[in-house]
């Protein structure tokens, strides 16, 4: 001790500076002795609801339930470590949650505790929203394909708590479209939300029902006997066919076909499981409305899968007969309503088929393989016509077989290289599955064309696989809202909470966010309010062949689109 004194002015300084301090703060500020308040700065009164301090407890504001915690964990809020999380009290009665930290401290002269409470209710709230997203769909709230395939997991993972039997029964129901199309997207929802509640009624307490895609459900059961899973399959089949389903003033008959697949007699494994039940379930749409196929090793070989596979045939010479060609989307900016880019997209045109839809021919060339050489012809040929068009940025939508290619980045700095392209002109838009997959190669390849410039964008966002979690691990550019969530924009209130918590996620991560599948000014106005930069949709362009994607030039940007 130095010995030195200081005078009672002095002090009020100190404490007045102290007090100013703590007045700054935006979080909540409370200095308390025993149980009394002595100070609560403004922040605190106005999250508490309160005009002035009076004279309070403490206690008055910590939830009853976590009375006991704060008792009991006083001591120690001032030590190293996460903080304790409790509920805190409005004067109106509302709760809401704080992460809160301590330290003893002298105060106007006696002991007392500093208490800093950091209102974690906005944080909370985004992280259910982003879970719900995560694992249900949005329509029916149910869960969705990836809590589904996680669920499976865990109850197969120990061979010895492994139920004696699983059973996945995929359900598809017809004509949602066509009922979307002529009485609305609300009474098709409407109608969605009925079948779920027949369903439901007819299935045990321990059975799961999940909404895969918008017309397509599955049902899982365990410990099922051959004639109980009979039994159970007639109850679901008849539970929508038997009775119309009233929507506004009329009754709307439904159909549905069913494919079942069980292990461990068709399949060994999740993945086989599922994919089974999905090609007993195609095999049935095949055979026409309300059939129910159980899966056999044979079940869905005939007529489907040898059309399957000459169309495999045909598109392994498709790239030689040059009967593939690109065309591009263009992106815009929100505020300016500039052209910044365009998206590259392969189409096919059949010589005897005609046009194939990508939502064919892609997920062949996927489980196919040919996905690698197609993605590397449409990669050049988009560095080509990035070229050709000059500062105009290029988005490639990357397969993860073609990132599980060990010398993929080479080869991509290769095509650069021939074609002399700058890398930071390209965009890579990478589905979220590549990420959950946790592949090194994979990884590495990432590292290797951030590196090089290339920006990395995740597309599809939110449509099933996300699991958080990888956000903390790779390093991304962008996020790309999937038009599913946009299509129901503005007045679908989850659906604009969704978009809302992902342009929030993507600003506190420092990224960029774009949405697909903008069609309306409302969706767009919408969009911009919530703080969107970058959009993409027919409302802005089709995609086009390059020389019908409309451009002119501009002093900054010489690619700029004007929006009416």
């Amino acid at each position: 001790m130095s010995g030195r004194t200081v005078d009672g002015r002095a002090l009020e300084e100190i404490h007045e500076q102290h007090e100013t301090l703590m007045e700054m703060l935006p979080e909540m500020v409370v200095v308390v002795a025993g149980s009394r308040c002595l100070y609560i700065n403004q922040a605190g009164l106005k999250q508490l609801g309160l005009k002035q301090m009076d004279d309070r407890s403490v206690w008055e504001f910590v939830h009853p339930q976590d009375v006991p915690l704060l008792m009991r964990r006083a001591q120690d809020l001032s030590m190293p470590g996460p903080p304790l999380a409790v509920k805190f009290v409005r004067a109106d009665g509302s709760s809401f949650d704080v992460e809160l930290r301590g330290k003893p401290i002298t105060f106007e002269g006696q002991e007392a505790w500093l208490l800093l409470a950091h209102d974690v209710s906005y944080q909370r709230r985004s992280q259910e929203l982003l879970h719900q997203l995560a694992y249900t769909h949005p329509v029916t709230g149910l869960p969705n394909r990836t809590y589904l395939e996680e669920y499976l997991q865990k109850l197969t993972a120990d061979p010895a708590a492994r139920p004696s039997s699983i059973a996945v029964v995929m359900m598809g129901l017809h004509h949602i479209n066509v009922i979307s199309d002529a009485l609305g997207r609300s009474q098709a929802e409407q109608l969605l939300r009925l079948v779920v509640e027949r369903v439901q009624r007819v299935l045990p307490s321990d059975g799961v029902l999940a909404h895969l895609s918008v017309d397509e459900f599955a049902i899982l059961l365990r410990d099922v006997s051959p004639a109980a899973l009979k039994s159970m399959v007639d109850k679901v089949h008849h539970a929508v066919i038997d009775e119309p389903f009233p929507l506004e003033t009329r009754l709307t008959p439904m159909t549905c076909n069913l494919g079942v697949s069980v292990m461990p007699d068709d399949a060994k494994s999740v993945e086989s499981l599922l994919r089974n039940a999905d090609l007993a379930l195609f095999s049935a749409k095949q055979g026409g409305r309300s059939r129910v196929i159980y899966y056999q090793d044979n079940a869905a070989e005939p007529e489907s899968r040898i059309a399957e596979l000459e169309l495999e045939q045909d598109l392994r010479f498709a790239l030689e007969r040059g009967e593939l060609y690109v065309v591009y989307q263009p992106k815009v900016d929100a505020a300016s309503n500039r052209l910044i880019g365009v998206e590259a997209l392969a189409r096919w045109r059949h010589s005897v088929r005609g046009l194939v839809s990508p939502a064919t021919f892609i997920p062949l060339a996927e489980t196919s393989g040919l996905i690698v050489p197609i993605g590397e012809w449409l990669l050049r040929q988009a560095v080509a016509q990035q070229k050709a068009w000059g500062r105009l940025h290029v988005a490639i939508n990357i397969s993860v077989r073609q990132l599980e290619e060990k010398d993929f980045a080479e080869r991509v700095r290769r095509i650069l290289a021939d074609l002399q392209v700058n890398a930071r002109y390209l965009e890579f838009e990478i589905t979220e599955s590549t990420f959950v997959r946790h592949n090194q190669t994979v990884l590495n390849n990432l590292n290797v064309l951030r590196g090089m410039g290339i920006k990395i964008t995740i597309d599809d966002f939110g449509a099933g696989y996300s699991s958080f979690g990888y956000l903390r691990s790779y390093q991304v550019d962008c996020l790309k809202i999937d038009q599913s969530f946009v299509r129901d924009l503005p007045d679908h209130r989850n659906s604009a909470a969704i978009v809302t918590s992902i342009v929030t996620l993507a600003r506190a991560l420092h990224v960029d966010v774009i949405a697909e599948g903008v069609e309306t000014q409302a969706q767009r106005k919408f969009l911009q309010r919530v703080g969107c930069q970058h959009m993409q949709g027919y409302l802005f362009g089709r995609p086009e062949v390059p020389e019908r994607v409309w451009v002119q030039r501009g002093e900054d940007n010489p690619f700029d689109l004007v929006i009416q």
